[in-house]
């Protein structure tokens, strides 16, 4: 009898959730070449196959490393090596910063100062024609005849936000930068401040020499009060820094017990002119921080 033809049932593969493409058959990690999962090598579905293969276990990779974490201990030192290194730089920038501060409104000011000197001439004559105001300690020293020999010779050729005066009567001019300059009744002697926002509140000057105020001084011409000898280096038509008593060496200026650039001096008024001798730069010798 012959036998009927049996149909061949074939079994159909069941997609199953969560499965990645690296189990499917077609891509088989193994086999040999009796294997029906074999595919010889050459073959285009071999390359694919080892492609998909290598980009699965990158991103298995991938997946490991996004796990991993810096831990509580790994943080607190981090934060504490960028605390030492901050604690090391920032003062040496804020140093700087303030140096730079000292070093820019000086040389502004010097120049600022004579260059209105310079342009007043022209409509008032030279400097050593102009009115001098009397010495130290007469009457006729006031605050109002002060003002009034700062408004027929500089005002006009100055840049300033504000004039007033002080508790002590003397005439104060404030910059747009912050910075002021004091001066005495006779119109001379002018001590420049740098950043007075810090020291200088309410009329209460607790500036420092050398450090948040320097001392200049205007002599066109001498008073047959000044002494010669005292006086020789600030003779000049225009600002300068003040100088009495110096005997014209960079040593003095750093060792005069009265007037010379040190920590241990009654005034340290010394302090410009070592400054203005290195280019209105700070000096590194320079006795005193910021």
């Amino acid at each position: 009898m012959t036998k009927l033809f049996q149909p061949r049932h074939f079994e159909v593969a069941v997609p199953q959730q969560d499965r990645f493409m690296q189990n499917l058959v077609c891509c088989p990690d193994s086999g040999s070449s009796e294997s029906i999962n074999f595919i010889p090598q050459g073959n285009p579905l071999s390359r694919a196959c080892s492609s998909l293969r290598l980009h699965n276990h990158d991103l298995s990779l991938d997946k490991g490393r996004g796990k991993k974490a810096f831990t509580l201990a790994e943080v607190l030192i981090t934060l504490a090596i960028i605390g030492v290194v901050a604690a090391m730089t920032i003062p040496t920038l804020i140093a700087g910063y303030n140096k730079q501060i000292v070093e820019t409104r000086l040389a502004k000011f010097y120049s600022s100062m004579n260059q209105s000197i310079n342009l007043s001439t022209v409509e008032n004559g030279p400097t050593s024609s102009w009115q001098q105001m009397p010495a130290v300690g007469s009457e006729n020293l006031s605050y109002e005849s002060a003002l009034a020999w700062f408004n027929k010779y500089l005002a006009s050729y100055l840049k300033y936000s504000n004039v007033e005066e002080d508790s002590e009567g003397n005439l104060v001019l404030y910059f747009s930068d912050g910075s002021l300059v004091k001066f005495a009744q006779t119109m001379r002697d002018m001590i420049f401040y740098v950043n007075p926002g810090k020291c200088y509140k309410n009329g209460e000057d607790n500036c420092k020499l050398g450090i948040d105020k320097f001392q200049f001084r205007f002599s066109p011409v001498l008073l047959p009060d000044d002494y010669v000898p005292n006086h020789k280096y600030s003779v000049n038509p225009g600002l300068e820094p003040y100088l009495c008593a110096w005997d014209g060496t960079r040593e003095d200026l750093l060792s005069d017990p009265l007037y010379g650039c040190n920590s241990t001096s009654s005034y340290a008024i010394y302090c410009t002119k070592l400054i203005q001798m290195n280019n209105w730069k700070i000096p590194e010798d320079y006795p005193f921080g910021f």
